[in-house]
């Protein structure tokens, strides 16, 4: 499949995609991940999948991304709690510094937490 959203038959005309970015996905339903990891892959996206609150903040540890679609209504530690300690962390100011790249979802509406 094509990855150029302009190429796309649904979105005729639509801006040239960007660069490939690393996305984490973190949702403690494992299918919601599959579906929205399936959907930016094929747009050529790394997605780095992370099924509750503590595995996505390891994983950003290890590796930071360009992006982070979360979960807002998860076990543990919720989305909100993930949202504050990222915006906390010194080391990963290039996400937090953004209000394009931290945002909470829920039932995969964005929603901005950072206003």
């Amino acid at each position: 499949m094509n990855s150029d959203p302009a190429d796309h038959p649904k979105f005729p005309g639509a801006a040239a995609a960007p660069a490939p970015a690393r996305i984490l996905v973190v949702d403690d339903q494992p299918t919601n991940i599959q579906v929205v990891g399936s959907v930016l892959g094929q747009f050529g996206h790394e997605i780095i999948p992370a099924t509750d609150g503590p595995a996505a903040l390891k994983r950003l540890a290890l590796r930071p991304s360009d992006l982070i679609l979360l979960d807002l209504l998860m076990p543990e530690m919720d989305g909100c709690e993930v949202c504050r300690r990222v915006r906390e962390n010194a080391e990963w100011k290039a996400i937090h510094e953004s209000k394009q790249n931290v945002r909470v979802t829920r039932q995969y509406v964005m929603a901005d937490l950072l206003k």
